[in-house]
């Protein structure tokens, strides 16, 4: 599993937005976002490469903020049906 998807979701959207900030605010190499957001998010930080292959697709204006949904992949895994079986699994 990437480290990416190991993350707390939040935390990557956050990251996500910082890095697009920067980004935009001016020549920023990925390098620099990534040592900017370690002393902020320490072991959750995203890694390097993550932040280069995001600060490629901004330059490309071919990016999102969320997850999309895809066929057979959820962005989310927080449906009615896994919360009433996680419900059901914690009242056993």
């Amino acid at each position: 599993m990437s480290k990416i998807r190991s993350l707390n979701v939040n935390t990557s959207i956050r990251q996500r937005s910082v890095t697009e900030f920067l980004f935009k605010s001016g020549d920023i190499s990925a390098t620099t976002i990534h040592s900017k957001l370690q002393p902020v998010y320490g072991n959750e930080t995203i890694d390097r490469c993550t932040i280069q292959r995001w600060v490629q697709r901004f330059q490309k204006d071919d990016f999102y903020l969320h997850y999309k949904e895809r066929p057979g992949k959820p962005s989310t895994v927080t449906t009615d049906q896994n919360l009433a079986l996680v419900e059901e699994i914690c009242q056993e």
